[in-house]
């Protein structure tokens, strides 16, 4: 994972933001440990050298549950699920799903999480949907949140295809990244103040991350919400949207026919820009023309653009490393 994989996370991060950033579901065989550790620093978790030995040394439950449900699951030797997660990867999954256990065992409970492992265990649609698509499993924490979907088959398959969807949008994150860094490491104006890259961005979001933040839109978090509604979203801060704009009749009509619903919600030191599919979910490329649509006919909250970003570590991580650039380069 790129320092620049992470979406523009929350000022304040919640125990559910932080699993879906630290448990990013791209495919494990793109993972590695000094990337993961980079992560976790970021986020002021023990690093991956430092969960293991904890693990290894004193979580025997945690590790019992981690080889049971890798055991049940048979994603090393299944042959789709194996082919998706490489060769040589074992180790870094089975650390990954020991860290998400011991995430949830922290902030739940051993019972709770105990009998979480064995409704999943014990789920044969579940374990199918796993082997074909081993991204579902590598976010532990929405599974846990959304357990509704070990019963509702129709929960299942749309959190299925909203981790893959996630999954693809990451990974082309780290490929445009790592091209962006390679060819053009100096960050426009606009990058700056935002506080990362256009590439850092989930491509369906990207444009529409700009476009409103020239509309005065301080965006700091954007891209995939809830993977069971495949909701998108973008959040920006409160301190200069002190009225919102109401949303025009033309952009409800026409997110309509494409059967996208659109709110605002309000939060403590935010709102959130929300659609969700109230049909069939769309693809990549198909979000990236709804929120084109959204970008283009959503009103201003201001006559200047959004201010410098400063809300997250990221943010402030990203302009200092380019003040650094800057001077080398020179």
């Amino acid at each position: 994972m790129s320092e620049q994989l992470l979406k523009f996370e929350s000022p304040e991060i919640t125990d559910e933001q932080v699993m879906n950033i630290a448990e990013s579901p791209k495919r494990f065989g793109s993972m590695n440990i000094d990337s993961l550790n980079n992560l976790r620093t970021k986020l002021d978790l023990p690093t991956s050298d430092q969960v293991e030995g904890e693990i290894d040394e004193t979580d025997t439950q945690v590790v019992d549950l981690a080889n049971r449900l890798l055991y049940v699951i048979d994603i090393f030797n299944h042959p789709l699920s194996s082919a998706l997660i490489g060769r040589g990867r074992e180790k870094q999954v089975r650390l990954k799903i020991s860290m998400a256990i011991k995430f949830l065992i922290k902030r739940k409970s051993l019972e709770k999480v105990t009998t979480f492992i064995d409704r999943l265990t014990e789920n044969e649609q579940f374990i199918l949907a796993v082997q074909q698509n081993p991204e579902m499993i590598s976010n532990l924490f929405s599974i846990y949140t959304h357990q509704e979907i070990l019963t509702d088959p129709a929960k299942l398959s749309n959190f299925s295809y909203n981790m893959s969807l996630y999954g693809k949008a990451l990974s082309d994150i780290r490929r445009e990244g790592t091209l962006r860094m390679q060819n053009d490491p100096i960050a426009k104006e606009e990058e700056l103040e935002a506080g990362a890259y256009r590439e850092d961005l989930e491509l369906q979001v990207r444009d529409a991350v700009f476009t409103l933040r020239r509309k005065g839109y301080n965006s700091f978090e954007s891209g995939f919400g809830d993977k069971v509604t495949g909701e998108q979203f973008i959040g920006f801060d409160k301190t200069n949207a002190q009225r919102l704009p109401d949303i025009p009749d033309e952009l409800t009509e026409e997110l309509s026919s494409k059967s996208i619903s659109i709110s605002f919600k309000e939060m403590d030191d935010r709102y959130q820009l929300i659609l969700t599919p109230v049909g069939e979910f769309p693809s990549i490329d198909e979000w990236k023309d709804i929120w084109g649509i959204v970008a283009d006919l959503i009103p201003p909250i201001s006559n200047l653009r959004a201010i410098e970003n400063t809300h997250t570590n990221i943010s402030r991580n990203f302009r200092e490393k380019q003040d650094k650039l800057r001077k080398n380069l020179n």
